[in-house]
């Protein structure tokens, strides 16, 4: 025999079946979208950093070949002109004079170069890049043309006066060494240019 309340034991045990049916989804959909929350704020989180450590590494790079270009630059460029001096007259004399200058003179320009790119050519660099890069780097190139132009008018008119001390030998010198330095810069600024052309 059923009892009198009988449909109501049903109507108990249907609601809290629904309850409980409703409190477990509930939660389950509450646990989900916390995860979805973590995961999309450690995905925030670490997007900024993963790009920070990425351009820091490549900025790095770039001006770390950025200088051994400039080194390089100041190391061969008095090596080439003591050769370009001392060679024919060791030829005709049968003697080099100094084979040590060889090693003495690459390597002060070395070191000179690796001063001067980390002193001076680093700064200027970084200040390039916030201040408009391409237009610093044909405005070196611009100077760097000048400066050769007249380093090559300085050498032709004191090569004309047969040697002898005249206004031209301190215009040359100064010119030269004005040249060297901003060459070592073109270099650089280029070098950099080309690490930007390859891994923007």
């Amino acid at each position: 025999m059923l009892s009198a309340d009988y449909p109501l034991d049903i109507a108990r045990d249907s609601a809290l079946h629904f309850r409980e049916a409703f409190y477990r989804k509930f939660h389950h959909e509450r646990r989900t979208v916390r995860r979805r929350k973590h995961a999309c704020s450690d995905g925030l989180r670490s997007k900024p950093f993963h790009e920070f450590f990425v351009s820091t590494i490549r900025k790095v790079s770039q001006h770390t070949l950025a200088v051994l270009a400039s080194v390089a630059f100041f190391a061969l460029v008095p090596l080439a002109l003591y050769g370009s001096w001392v060679i024919p007259r060791a030829v005709s004399a049968a003697d080099l004079g100094g084979p040590l200058n060889f090693i003495i003179i690459p390597l002060g320009g070395a070191l000179l170069g690796l001063a001067v790119s980390v002193v001076a050519f680093l700064p200027l660099s970084l200040l390039a890049g916030r201040f408009g890069f391409r237009r610093c780097l044909r405005t070196v190139a611009f100077i760097s043309f000048l400066l050769t132009a007249f380093v090559v008018v300085a050498a032709v008119c004191f090569s004309r006066t047969g040697g002898q001390e005249t206004n031209w030998l301190p215009a040359l010198v100064c010119s030269a060494l004005a040249l060297y330095l901003v060459g070592g810069f073109f270099v650089y600024l280029c070098c950099v240019a080309v690490f930007r052309r390859m891994f923007p």
